[in-house]
Formats: structure tokens, sequence, C-alpha cells
């Protein structure tokens, strides 16, 4: 396909959104069509169609799919930006990634990176890709942030880094709206341990133990 390397920024596309439900997406050589949701039958999910030109509009050089959200609605969708263009894995390459709109305007993300061995965008099928809720991806610090309001009285923002080849949780923050308090989480071997809380103004650090997973 000739992709040239880009920033590690993440570009959202513009994207247009028409009575089909078809958006488009470009990004220098690269054109992404949005077609869907179709429905595949009885006790089948619905399903997008992506189709990705290359230099060119004649027929698309790769067709990816994926199951649509159960609570889709055509006005919500309307407002979003479902296609984004950006590096996810940190190699500086564009990756593709699908949004799926959950409750509490909680965004989860379908992703496919490009692989320069096969020439073309292979799904990610990784379970800690699609827990990230609104991520955004800090190329210089190779890091995941994401924010996501669970309810009116809690909220949570998760950090995740990249650690030998692949995304790993790295800390929460719970905002706890109802005791007015805050509490600091760090992943330790396998599993989030309290580093410190903070309430009516008072911060309190806990011992940690040691991280042996490094």
């Amino acid at each position: 396909m000739g992709f040239k390397l880009i920033t590690a920024v993440a570009l959202i596309c513009s994207c247009v959104f028409c009575r089909a439900q078809v958006q488009t997406c470009h990004h220098k050589n690269l054109t992404l069509k949005l077609f869907g949701p179709y429905d595949m039958g009885a006790n089948e999910p619905f399903q997008w169609r992506i189709e990705i030109y290359n230099n060119g509009p004649d027929r698309p050089t790769q067709i990816l799919t994926a199951d649509a959200f159960s609570n889709y609605d055509e006005k919500m969708v309307s407002k979003k930006q479902l296609l984004v263009i950006g590096d996810v894995n940190f190699d500086g390459r564009d990756d593709i990634r699908l949004a799926r709109i959950g409750l509490n305007d909680c965004c989860t993300y379908t992703y496919w990176v490009y692989s320069v061995s096969t020439d073309s965008y292979v799904l990610v099928d990784q379970d800690i890709y699609e827990q990230l809720k609104n991520p955004k991806f800090n190329a210089a610090k190779r890091e995941v942030t994401c924010y996501s309001n669970e309810s009116p009285k809690y909220q949570v923002k998760r950090g995740y880094k990249w650690w030998a080849n692949t995304l790993v949780a790295d800390y929460k923050i719970e905002y706890l709206g109802a005791e007015h308090s805050t509490v600091c989480s760090k992943m330790i071997n396998g599993e989030y341990v309290v580093v410190w809380t903070k309430h009516g103004g008072i911060t309190t650090y806990l011992k940690r133990k040691k991280d042996t997973t490094k």
C-alpha cells in the first residue's frame, strides 16, 4: 500500500455523516469509508463495514468488518466521529479504530493495527484495548489515559503504559462524589493497590508493596 510514517499523535479524521449512515475519513493518501450498520440476519449482531482506499477511489485495497454496538441510535451516532486514524501501538504508523458508544457517553473502540509484514490492517485481539474508555494516546510518553463517568457520583481516571511491547494497566484514580474523596491505586504484581487517599483536603499516603513485575 505504501503507507507513509506519520507522527505518533492520533489524528482525528474529518468525518461526514449522511442519511445512509456512512462516514468518510481522509488522511494523506488514505481514505476510509464506513457503511452500515447492516442487518446480518436472525440472532446475528449488526455489522459495520470499512472500505480502505489508497491512492485512488476505484476499488478498496482492504475491507474490515466489526459488530455494531447494541444500543445503536442514529441521532447519537451522528454527533460522533466513529472512525479515527492514529498510532495506537507506538510504532509510528497509522492505525485504525472504530468507536463503540456505551452508557454515560463512554466510548470504547475496535482496533486494527498496520502490519508491515502483511502490508495490511490486523484486528487487535487483546482484552485490555477493549477496556479503554475515551482513550487519549500519548506517543511521547508511550502512555494511554482514560477518563469515564461511571455514575453521577463516581468518576475514574485510568492510566496504561507500553511495557515489553504490550499495553499494561498502570494506575487508576477514583473520584467518589458522595464521599467527597479521591483514591489513587497503582497496579502492582497484577492487582490494584491503594497508594494514597484524599478526603477533606487531607492526603494520606499508604505504604506501597514492592513491584516484582519489572
